[in-house]
């Protein structure tokens, strides 16, 4: 099945189920299809790894009413090696495999002991050192657990998995001043696979020019990094950021929750259902949401501020005697204003649309 006749089926079945916003949902798997086709799958793969319509469109709708999935066996497959030669070499193309992408099933995947047969007792953590000279960026995709990102005191990166002794390493590739690395599921998965984590020097976490992380139920963990870029796509694990140095900062989930704490020029935020806790500096920020809420505690007055909500709530935090410029439309939601002074004149605007969730904007 293609790409066209799936997204037709799906928003068939949407329609059936009596969904809400499904332009948003089939916006998502929009993005998707287009994030792996250009990871080298096929259409006719994506729809094989995404599974029947319908039983997607019942689990979006059971997201939606906060219940969990009927128990059911799911089983991907994929390939997953590794380059021991941390030197530039050709490509290579790495399958994929997709979970279905909803927090009710991450629950019950985080439930789970056992990966592979093997329950966790018998992970272990495996160390490759690698080069950090010459690197400026960091492209990951790990399907398989939690990330974690950090700086350590020495001169080397050192990638460290946290896994079975059967199970497959992972395969990176160090090209063109960019580290990346790839682990994808192979055999039956009944559970977390592995966890990453990158430990890098502490003057390559400090000049990163990019960092693009793509997860699926795993959760991420950013600490101490200054980048130019960082891009963020998680479907339901959640994020944690501290101490992030950042020209812009783009991240789009779909149910993980958020907890940003970060210096950025310009940020944007993407969820459905995830909550959003963010705590720092921002010179324009860009959030939608539909139904996660989200609490903004700004150190300093941003230049622009633009939040869409649906049903959402909205508690944005500013310094003392900020001067905005404040616009709100609400359908039925309430919204409260203490200590903010609004100004037609001030430089900083702040814009905020809601259709049943509550605004409040006050000073700290």
């Amino acid at each position: 099945m293609n790409k066209q006749t799936y997204l037709q089926e799906l928003e068939r079945e949407l329609t059936a189920a009596g969904i809400a916003d499904i332009p948003e949902h089939l916006a998502y798997f929009e993005e998707l299809f287009s994030d792996m086709l250009e990871d080298g799958l096929s259409e006719e793969e994506i729809t094989a790894r995404l599974g029947d319509p319908r039983r997607l469109a019942e689990t979006i709708l059971l997201e939606e009413k906060g219940e969990k999935l009927p128990e059911k066996d799911w089983e991907e497959s994929g390939r997953a090696s590794r380059n021991d030669r941390p030197a530039e070499t050709e490509g290579k193309a790495y399958e994929k495999s997709v979970q279905t992408p909803f927090a009710s099933l991450n629950k019950l995947l985080k439930n789970l002991t056992g990966y592979f047969g093997n329950s966790a007792e018998s992970a272990s953590v495996h160390v490759t050192e690698l080069p950090g000279e010459g690197l400026y960026g960091l492209d990951i995709d790990w399907d398989m657990g939690d990330v974690e990102i950090c700086v350590g005191e020495e001169e080397k990166i050192l990638l460290k998995e946290t896994r079975s002794a059967n199970t497959p390493p992972a395969e990176y590739l160090c090209k063109d001043g960019v580290l990346s690395v790839r682990c994808r599921k192979e055999g039956s998965y009944l559970g977390r696979g592995k966890d990453l984590a990158l430990v890098l020097p502490r003057t390559l976490a400090q000049t990163l020019a990019t960092c693009r992380i793509r997860t699926v139920a795993g959760d991420m963990k950013l600490e101490d990094l200054s980048c130019g870029t960082v891009q963020i796509k998680s479907v339901s694990g959640d994020l944690r950021i501290n101490g992030l140095h950042a020209q812009s900062v783009l991240i789009s989930s779909v149910s993980g929750d958020m907890e940003l704490d970060l210096e950025t020029a310009q940020m944007t935020v993407n969820t459905v259902s995830g909550d959003i806790a963010f705590r720092g500096k921002a010179g324009q920020v860009s959030l939608t949401t539909k139904s996660g809420d989200a609490e903004l505690v700004f150190e300093t007055c941003p230049d622009k501020t633009e939040i869409q909500t649906v049903s959402g709530d909205l508690e944005l935090v500013l310094p003392e005697d900020s001067r905005i410029r404040f616009l709100a439309k609400t359908v039925s939601g309430d919204v409260s204003r203490s200590g903010i002074r609004d100004d037609d004149s001030a430089p900083s605007l702040v814009s905020v649309r809601s259709v049943s969730g509550d605004i409040s904007v006050r000073t700290e």
